[in-house]
């Protein structure tokens, strides 16, 4: 379930990302729908936080954080870069 919905969290933030993009500071518009993702799902960050201090101890919670952030990682630079996360 934490995993399902820190996907549709990062969805979301993917959404603000390529959102910002069009903005006169594209980067200082990222930041913004970030902090704001963050404000607005503060239950779900609180939640992430606990999973990655728990993943310290469970090597199967930290192989799933860890396929999360490095698809987090592409995408975010994916947009940041204009490319197709696959390059």
């Amino acid at each position: 379930a934490m995993a399902t919905a820190m996907a549709e969290w990062g969805e979301r933030i993917g959404r603000a990302v390529q959102g910002s993009a069009d903005a006169p500071d594209p980067y200082a518009a990222l930041w913004d729908g970030l902090v704001a993702s963050v404000t607005d799902h503060r239950d779900l960050s609180m939640a992430t936080v606990d999973a990655l201090v728990r993943s310290e101890h469970q090597d199967s919670l930290r192989a799933v954080l860890a396929q999360g952030h490095e698809r987090a990682r592409r995408g975010l630079a994916a947009v940041l870069l204009g490319v197709a996360p696959e390059e």
